[in-house]
């Protein structure tokens, strides 16, 4: 008796259900890599307003520590003035950035909002000193000596701190730092839509320093333009010594 062959069930149906999740991950994926690379340039962004608010800060601070002119008022130390007029030129600058001026999903983004009190909605300026190895205080590095302030070099320390460090009450600040959160909630457009994502925030932190510059001039007081003294242009250039119209070629 001939048996019959067996019957092939059709795979069809299973086919099309992997399909089907391959491209719910392939769509999950893309999402990730659009909204990974619009954070990744927002953060970049952030680390360079940051930048720019420390510069600013820092200029402006010592514009105004020698001055009269008030911001605060009300018998403030010239410190407190100093860093006002610092903050309000640190928020003029962050308020002018076009990231934060864009409209995302139909809301305008707010700029970041610079404080001198700590906060987790905002940037906090703070005045300070960095240190180095080639400061008075620090001597090597990476492992300074017991009197430098820091455990790592460079780093920076609060003026607050830096003031008990060294034991100056009048020590005045040579860095200026902006650190915290420049945008507390970036949208997550892609992301929120799949994964429940709504947005993320950006953290920056920059610090700017006054750096003393040292200058090098070599005046030449010498009154000799002899030979022995000074290289002639015209070394190797066979020339007419005598004037008799014998030619030789001078060495160096």
């Amino acid at each position: 008796m001939k048996e019959s062959a067996p019957v092939q069930k059709s795979e069809h149906g299973a086919i099309i259900v992997l399909v089907a999740l391959l491209i719910f991950v392939v769509v999950g994926i893309i999402a990730i890599v659009v909204d990974l690379s619009i954070a990744s340039s927002s953060a970049e962004q952030a680390r360079h307003i940051a930048r720019v608010l420390a510069l600013g800060s820092i200029e402006e601070y010592y514009k105004h520590v020698n001055e009269t002119d008030t911001c605060v008022g009300g018998g403030a130390t010239r410190h407190e003035e100093s860093m006002c007029f610092a903050q309000q030129r640190a928020q003029g600058l962050a308020d002018r950035f076009e990231l934060f001026s864009q409209n995302v999903n139909g809301s305008r983004l707010d700029p970041p909002q610079v404080s001198l009190t700590d906060s987790d909605q905002s940037v906090l300026l703070s005045a300070g000193n960095w240190y180095t190895a080639a400061h008075p205080l620090c001597d090597g590095e990476p492992n300074p000596d017991d009197n430098c302030p820091c455990d790592e070099l460079p780093c920076f320390l609060t003026l607050e701190d830096a003031r008990t460090a060294e034991g100056n009450p009048d020590l005045r600040p040579n860095a200026m730092r902006a650190n915290g959160t420049f945008f507390p909630a970036l949208t997550m457009r892609l992301a929120k839509n799949l994964f429940g994502v709504e947005s993320i925030a950006l953290h920056a932190t920059a610090v700017s320093s006054i750096v003393p510059r040292r200058g090098c001039f070599l005046i030449d007081v010498s009154p000799s333009v002899t030979f022995e003294t000074h290289r002639r242009l015209d070394i190797g250039i066979p020339r007419d010594a005598d004037g008799d119209g014998s030619f030789s070629t001078p060495c160096d």
